[in-house]
């Protein structure tokens, strides 16, 4: 616990405690138990919903075959942070997104994938999209 200011309070001498770490109460093997249960599951789900195979996932993303293959088994796997943030965006969607497992739209995945380009490729996506209008105006 560490104490700390209530700014929300009128008196400015009153204090409140607050947890340092809340989630210390749950244990940190339930909360990792949790995750893997939960990207396993969302794994599953969009690999069924979209078909696509391991090798294509493994080639489009980057992420080993091996990592994919375990994902793919039985026992509860997960794998690092990087690695989800690949998978998922490779589905168009965040990791969280992912892991609610429901649909989002075509301009929702857009804007999601145009988070993961750096300043350089934004802006020649920019540039690419304005000609393409000029292009659309001039016909």
């Amino acid at each position: 616990m560490i104490t700390h200011i209530d700014n929300n309070s009128a008196d400015p001498h009153h204090f409140r405690q607050v947890l340092i770490n809340p989630l210390k109460q749950f244990g940190r093997g339930c909360l990792i138990r949790a995750m893997k249960t939960a990207f396993k599951t969302a794994f599953l789900w969009h690999r069924e919903a979209t078909g696509v195979s391991l090798a294509e996932l493994a080639r489009k993303t980057g992420v080993s075959i091996d990592v994919l293959k375990k994902l793919n088994a039985s026992d509860p796997y997960t794998t690092s942070a990087e690695n989800a943030v690949l998978i998922a965006s490779y589905f168009g969607k965040t990791v969280n997104q992912f892991l609610e497992m429901t649909p989002i739209d075509q301009e929702q995945a857009a804007a999601n994938l145009f988070e993961l380009l750096t300043t350089e490729e934004r802006r020649i996506l920019e540039a690419q999209i304005r000609g393409l209008l000029q292009n659309r105006e001039m016909q």
